[in-house]
């Protein structure tokens, strides 16, 4: 489940983006609990034999410097419900993982993930392409750690890593599609997600909002700011992937 960077279950976590007066807004834990009716209809849905995992994170993709604002008491009661839950994994993302999560020496995301989750797997993503932080990761809270930056910079990354070899950088352009069969291209070729995968992805978060009792008005009410989607500006996720479909 997507629970991070600002997406639909995201927003109800921090106060600027949820201002609901019901049960589903207030303190954090009652700001928690969109995610966890979520997590608890999967469940239901699935069985327990499917392991169900959740990505966190504190930053948004249009606020990357956001803090949760109990701090280390919301990393408590967010892991905490979570792990109550019966989350079999918990994805902690950060721009640098091994950053601490609010104060200067205190401690990461991922090892706050691992204090109140000692039953759930912990998975570690953001910056973890170095070599050095990554086999640090483990030490510090994460049972596995995931790459996306570094394994998109150089596709063979899992053979440079083990040799120490010099890794590329992120190149942002690598993401956009070229017409003209240049470098772009050539590195990565240009696929279109099939239209049914994005029926069903937006299908999914049309369900997670009828599971809740909630119409897609209700979620938030700041604007999604990446105008050049083809969204409606003003709008929420749900009504997004509808338009875009």
């Amino acid at each position: 489940m997507h629970g991070s960077n600002g997406y639909l279950l995201d927003q109800f976590l921090p106060g600027y983006t949820n201002a609901r007066t019901d049960r589903w807004g207030g303190a954090t834990g009652r700001h928690l609990q969109s995610l966890l009716a979520t997590f608890n209809a999967v469940r239901a849905r699935v069985g327990v034999r499917v392991p169900i995992g959740i990505r966190i994170s504190q930053g948004k993709v249009n606020d990357y410097h956001h803090k949760w604002a109990d701090a280390e008491r919301d990393a408590e009661i967010i892991f905490g419900s979570l792990a109550e839950a019966g989350a079999d994994f918990i994805h902690v993302t950060g721009y640098e993982a091994w950053q601490p999560a609010f104060t200067p020496g205190g401690p990461s995301l991922m090892r706050l993930a691992k204090r109140h989750a000692l039953k759930a797997a912990i998975f570690a993503n953001g910056g973890l392409h170095n070599i050095a932080q990554a086999v640090a990761a483990p030490g510090d809270g994460a049972d596995i750690v995931t790459i996306a930056r570094g394994a998109l910079a150089k596709s063979d990354l899992p053979r440079r890593l083990p040799d120490r070899r010099i890794l590329n950088d992120f190149d942002p352009a690598t993401l956009a599609p070229s017409q003209h069969g240049g470098k772009r291209a050539r590195d990565v070729k240009a696929t279109r997600l099939p239209r049914n995968r994005i029926f069903i992805i937006a299908e999914t978060a049309i369900k997670c909002c009828q599971l809740s009792g909630l119409s897609h008005q209700q979620v938030s009410p700041r604007p999604w700011p990446h105008r050049k989607w083809r969204f409606n500006q003003g709008e929420t996720h749900v009504a997004h992937y509808r338009s875009y479909l």
